[in-house]
């Protein structure tokens, strides 16, 4: 039997009858008989107001204003909103008792056996046109007035979305913009098939309002399933059957409120199932956090002998100058000479463990030649205070750049184990105030230079999909880019 009414509002908010009859203060048994269309709701009975009371606060609690969608549907044009308690238990009032109401409403199903709903869905077939329907989210989202939260889940594998028409950068870069405004984003793949896919959703994955989750069981590996969700207003279900065929490849936005609580729902029970990426720290515990980096590479049961860690910073961090360099760098920079000690100190322990590293395992750090062009052309070049790699404020002269350099190049030659890579252009994929210490296949952390915070990463596809795109390019860079002699030589001549 069909439920309508009281009924199909008690299903829709996923209410028990014995939450409500406890709720009302009425028997389990008249609750049911409601939910079945068995007996209607007494508009006169005593309990009436608090039946209403208590379907507002189940709305209220599933967070993602279904009646309010629902009743816009119906009784609204598309720019009236219902914005008070008041109207809300009007059309309420006005749903469970209007039968002209219920019987037009339910006329579109009534010969449909067992179908209690029926939705209009745009259908979107094709990759192109998967890519529009991805997009036309984004673009819903842009034009809320308050920022909510959207939720973008990842099953199978996706690298057919990077392409030439990079598509893909420019949905990350409207993704952005919304969590630069103040949107929530949950970010959920499927561990078992992270590609390097993922490494263009960095500029996300590191922003103060993303929470990145890896997800083990969502689905079978022969698909690829997305499912975004802008929160109280639009659904996005896009399926093909695998990552080579993209002939049957769909997408649905689903807008009714029914479809709106369903996919919200399993999107909520996905979260529940998965496991956050990155651990985050706060500037209050990064110094200790700091020592536990470097802990890791000292410590031979976190870190395997011969084996590769990859640095990549859009700035030059301090930790391997001389111990004279450094000395004079802080004498120019801080006026309390009790600070210049204690700080001097904590760079000699510091830089004794970074070239332990160099012992056992193969290091490659990744420098901009345009960045160090630019660096060596200024008078002064500042470093901010760092509490992960624990130095302060400092100055650098162009002359005292330019000895860090000659002693970088010095290093470069003296180590088996230290390499430069040289690049011309960007990582177009990473965030430019993002250092990366990637130990291949074990572990990772991700420092954010703007906002001081600290992530560490354990998930082993994440890691390999960051430490595949280092080792990429440091593959296909030219050779005169990463040979020691020809770096060198480049390092001291700036």
């Amino acid at each position: 039997m069909k439920s309508y009414g009281i009924g199909f509002l008690i299903d829709l908010l996923k209410i028990s009858s014995k939450q409500m009859a406890q709720y009302v203060n009425v028997d389990r048994t008249l609750v049911s008989k409601w939910k079945t269309g068995v007996r209607k709701l007494d508009v006169n009975a005593l309990y009436f107001d608090k039946v209403l009371e208590f379907l507002i606060h189940k709305n209220n609690e599933l967070g993602i204003n279904s009646l309010e969608s629902l009743f816009s549907s119906i009784y609204l044009d598309n720019s009236d909103k219902i914005n008070s308690k008041a109207q809300l238990k009007k059309y309420i009032k006005r749903f469970i008792l209007n039968n002209d109401t219920s019987e037009n409403f339910y006329k579109k199903v009534s010969n449909l056996d067992g179908c209690s709903y029926i939705a209009s869905v745009p259908i979107y077939h094709g990759l192109e046109s998967k890519k529009k329907a991805m997009m036309s989210l984004l673009e819903v989202a842009s034009r809320e007035e308050t920022p909510t939260k959207i939720t973008f889940i990842f099953v199978g594998v996706f690298d057919f979305l990077i392409d030439k028409s990079e598509f893909l950068n420019n949905w990350v870069k409207k993704v952005k913009e919304l969590l630069d405004k103040g949107f929530k984003v949950e970010l959920i793949y499927s561990s078992y098939s992270i590609s390097d896919f993922f490494i263009y959703l960095c500029p996300i994955a590191v922003h103060k309002n993303c929470k990145v989750l890896s997800h083990t069981n969502c689905i079978s590996n022969r698909c690829n399933l997305l499912l975004h969700i802008l929160h109280n207003k639009m659904v996005l279900y896009g399926f093909s059957e695998n990552a080579t065929s993209l002939s049957n490849t769909f997408a649905y936005i689903f807008t009714d409120p029914v479809s709106l609580l369903k996919y919200s729902i399993m999107a909520e029970n996905i979260v529940k199932d998965s496991e956050e990426t990155f651990f985050t720290y706060n500037s209050e515990l990064m110094s200790k956090q700091g020592n536990k980096i470097r802990g890791f590479a000292n410590n031979e049961n976190n870190i395997k002998k011969n084996n590769t860690i990859f640095y990549y910073n859009k700035t030059i961090l301090p930790s391997l100058m001389s111990d004279d360099l450094y000395l004079d760098v802080l004498s120019n920079s801080l006026t309390c000479q009790e600070q210049i000690n204690e700080e001097f100190i904590r760079f000699k322990t510091i830089k004794d463990k970074f070239f332990k590293t160099f012992e056992n395992n193969k290091v490659i750090r990744f420098y901009s030649i345009k960045d160090l062009l630019n660096i060596s052309s200024q008078d002064y070049n500042s470093y901010e205070k760092n509490e992960v790699f624990s130095y302060p404020n400092l100055v650098l002269s162009k002359k005292q750049f330019k000895q860090y350099m000659k002693q970088l190049s010095d290093l470069l030659l003296n180590e088996p184990n230290v390499h430069i890579c040289l690049y011309l252009d960007d990582f177009e994929a990473l965030v430019s105030s993002i250092f990366f210490w990637c130990q291949k296949n074990e572990h990772m952390f991700i420092f954010d230079n703007n906002s001081y915070k600290l992530r560490y990463c354990k998930d082993i596809s994440f890691i390999a999909s960051i430490s595949n795109l280092f080792e990429k390019k440091y593959l296909n860079t030219f050779e005169e880019f990463k040979d020691k002699y020809s770096v060198a030589k480049f390092l001291k001549d700036l």
